[in-house]
């Protein structure tokens, strides 16, 4: 059986750029050769706690880690993308505060914050690095060097690309929609959770088997449409997004725009729509199967009954406001993403 033929120089090359643009989204990489100056401490009590990092690279641990035994040639050009581009254009530091409810005994309140944190930092580091660009642009390198060279995205690179787009395209509507800051209650009237919750909400709902080829989800107040690209790309089920606000959609679009230079979208299988959703006449939402409902309003802003009342038997309400009407004709799930689900029964 003869030999494999070894990769040449421009090869090793394209697997080394394909391997950092990787590494890039992976939280723990990014810890180890890049941010590794860190300081963390309580922040006034043991329900508060925020870790900081700072940028210092350990550059020729890193080469190492990336080359292994890649020849001279790969590992030039590695070090001259890290000195020329990589390392001057990285944020300087990445900072996350997290706190846990007064309730918690205080014996236990340090570990939990300790843990948060951990979890928001593996989550929200990659993110915050201008990673849309940095994968466009070693992809390029990469079939500059072996244009056979296999550039598709894992799952990962995928949910790095997707928290970049996201922080940049909510930094778009905040500065371009003012009139969404509520002045009462001192916050945006804009979900602001992220991808990492519309990633781990999506992941919950396909553990339940409620998003299947064939399911409708619906999100009202879609905004910049995080939950229906999550939606979409994450799941086999069809999603509908429905924001009163055009700005918002033509930002949601984008989204979905900016998604599709990884992976193309299906026209087919995502919406959005424009208008009042808790109006009748703008959509019927006895065509779907799971329906979304969140709010950072008070709570008079949604009323769960005036939903459920037009969800079709069988179908799923997924909201922070409560049924009241209703409560003896749902059946209770068990909670996604640390919101309230209910099952419409028959009457």
């Amino acid at each position: 059986m003869p030999e494999p033929t070894p990769p040449t120089d421009p090869q090793t090359a394209a697997q080394v750029f394909l391997a950092l643009r990787h590494a890039l989204a992976d939280s723990a990489f990014l810890r180890r050769y890049l941010y590794t100056e860190e300081s963390a401490r309580f922040l006034g009590s043991t329900h508060k706690y925020g870790i900081r990092l700072a940028i210092q690279v350990q550059e020729l641990d890193l080469i190492r880690h990336l080359c292994g035994n890649a020849g001279a040639e790969a590992t030039n050009k590695l070090q001259t993308y890290l000195s020329r581009r990589l390392i001057p254009s990285l944020p300087a530091e990445f900072v996350t505060a997290v706190d846990v409810p007064a309730s918690v005994p205080t014996d236990q309140s340090g570990d939990r914050c300790r843990a948060l944190a951990e979890q928001s930092l593996a989550r929200e580091l990659p993110a915050s690095l201008p990673y849309a660009h940095y994968f466009m642009e070693l992809t390029r390198m990469a079939t500059q060097q072996d244009p056979r060279c296999v550039t598709s995205p894992r799952l990962e690179e995928f949910s790095a690309y997707l928290g970049h787009c996201h922080r940049n395209t909510m930094a778009k509507a905040r500065h371009r929609h003012p009139e969404l800051w509520d002045q009462t209650q001192g916050h945006y009237v804009l979900d602001s959770r992220g991808t990492s919750f519309a990633i781990h909400f999506v992941q919950q709902l396909l553990r339940q088997n409620l998003l299947n080829p064939g399911t409708r989800f619906i999100d009202f107040g879609s905004g910049i449409g995080t939950m229906i690209a999550t939606v979409h790309y994450y799941s086999p089920a069809h999603a509908t997004g429905i924001e009163q606000h055009p700005g918002l959609n033509r930002l949601a679009l984008c989204l979905l725009k900016k998604l599709s230079r990884l992976k193309a979208y299906s026209r087919a299988h995502v919406s959005l729509k424009t208008g009042n959703a808790f109006h009748p006449e703008v959509i019927d939402l006895s065509r779907y199967d799971v329906c979304y409902v969140y709010s950072p309003l008070g709570i008079d802003v949604i009323k769960a009954d005036a939903v459920l009342d037009r969800l079709r038997v069988g179908a799923v309400l997924i909201s922070n406001r409560r049924p009241r009407r209703f409560h003896d004709r749902v059946e209770t799930l068990p909670e996604i993403g640390g919101i309230a689900a209910y099952r419409k029964l028959a009457p």
